[in-house]
């Protein structure tokens, strides 16, 4: 990831998205794995069918490699989750 993040200059196009990583960040606190488990075990079957349309609902967006091109902003969504 830290390669990437250098070779395409990520981090001085996330400073563009500042207000966005915030809530990135804020999100990622208020829903701890603790939280998460508790609403996937809670749901589990009628909300959500796996633990990725959990984060996919929660987040607002992909973190699936494959589907990040199907929401703006997705990857650096997903860097941010990494961090989590």
């Amino acid at each position: 990831m830290k390669n990437n993040i250098k070779a395409f200059e990520l981090d001085k196009l996330y400073q563009k998205h500042k207000d966005y990583v915030y809530e990135l960040v804020s999100q990622n606190l208020i829903y701890s794995e603790e939280y998460l488990n508790v609403l996937f075990k809670q749901y589990e079957g009628t909300l959500f069918s796996s633990r990725e349309d959990l984060l996919r609902i929660v987040h607002g967006n992909y973190f699936d490699e494959e589907l990040l091109i199907n929401r703006p902003l997705a990857k650096l969504a997903s860097d941010i989750q990494l961090q989590f």
